[in-house]
């Protein structure tokens, strides 16, 4: 996720995996993504009307930091 993200949970809702969830932390509030849960079946993609998510290669999300947004 990149800064379009808007926090408006549709792509946590439409995730049937449930791979993505939103936390609390000290910053505020953040989608995270589990890549043991993601399929990549692009559901997230589908609902979020900011372009706010891309998938990439298990490597890369592995790799980087969890939260997203």
């Amino acid at each position: 996720m990149d800064e379009n993200c808007t926090r408006c949970q549709r792509c946590v809702k439409k995730c049937r995996r449930k791979a993505l969830e939103v936390v609390n932390t000290e910053a505020g509030r953040r989608i995270v993504l589990n890549p043991n849960k993601c399929t990549a079946c692009g559901d997230c993609l589908a609902v979020c009307k900011f372009n706010a998510l891309e998938i990439v290669s298990r490597g890369q999300v592995e790799s980087s930091a969890t939260p997203l947004a």
